[in-house]
């Protein structure tokens, strides 16, 4: 009994930690598009990493939570120049749609429900995935486009049509 009481909560918490990371669209003739990002799932501590040039880290996991200081755990966390962290967005808001360029140059994610900024505003992220055959996964750029809302832009192969 107490073996299946832990195999119930290993499950538990591996669901909490993962969602759902595959996504359809339609292409320009009305084909199918799937994508899979589950790869790009970093698992054991993994996060990708970006320095902007404010001195800001984001920590970034796709379809699974960032392991950096965010309290409680978020998809995206930022450690601001301050050296404070702020979670940007977290993983059960997650939602997919096509890539900033059309469905087939990537995928977007965007996660909300972030701690809440001055005025009581939740932080949101909108990762922007192009499609690169080259790239496992990559963070080469991020921008506050307003107050407490997040771009990052990526690149990597999982975000190509299969």
């Amino acid at each position: 009994m107490k073996a299946v009481v832990a195999l119930f909560i290993t499950l538990g918490l591996v669901a909490v930690y993962a969602q759902s990371c595959t996504y359809q669209t339609v292409g320009i003739q009305g084909e199918t598009l799937e994508f899979d990002l589950s790869p790009m799932t970093l698992l054991n501590g993994g996060n990708y990493m970006y320095k902007d040039t404010s001195a800001n880290i984001y920590w970034a996991n796709i379809c699974g939570n960032a392991t950096a200081g965010c309290s409680p755990a978020q998809a995206v966390c930022q450690q601001a120049a301050n050296a404070h962290f702020f979670g940007c967005g977290e993983l059960s808001t997650q939602k997919f749609s096509d890539g900033e360029n059309g469905p087939y140059s990537g995928v977007t994610v965007w996660y909300g429900e972030g701690t809440n900024c001055n005025g009581g505003i939740p932080r949101t992220t909108t990762v922007h995935i192009a499609c690169s055959m080259s790239n496992e996964g990559e963070i080469y750029a991020s921008e506050e486009s307003t107050l407490c809302e997040y771009t990052l832009w990526m690149k990597s192969k999982y975000a190509c049509p299969l």
